[in-house]
């Protein structure tokens, strides 16, 4: 859990994610396999709004695209940053399994 706001919050998290991705190739003899590294960030404040977002949707997935097309080019490398102080659902407004979890 974050529970401060982070000048470079995005850049620390790629960065430790990055090295997750990095240490697999420790190996005598390693053939480039990876195994899947996935980020999830439980954020005690709200990341600064992207474009074309909802303000209140509180899961942002971020994965590897074809930026032409949107089309996941490794499914592999993954994050779900979850802002708490986005999510203003009732009880009775929880519908989703992700809604009920939260």
């Amino acid at each position: 859990m974050q529970n401060r706001s982070q000048k470079f919050f995005k850049d620390r998290a790629l960065y430790y994610m990055s090295r997750a991705v990095s240490d697999q190739g420790n190996k005598p003899e390693w053939n480039y396999e990876l195994n899947a590294v996935y980020g999830i960030f439980f954020l005690n404040f709200k990341l600064e709004d992207i474009e074309g977002r909802d303000s209140d949707m509180s899961l942002t997935e971020v994965v590897l695209a074809e930026k032409e097309i949107g089309v996941i080019f490794n499914p592999k490398f993954q994050q779900y940053y979850i802002e708490l102080p986005r999510f203003n659902k009732t009880e009775k407004e929880c519908l989703t399994e992700y809604d009920k979890w939260i």
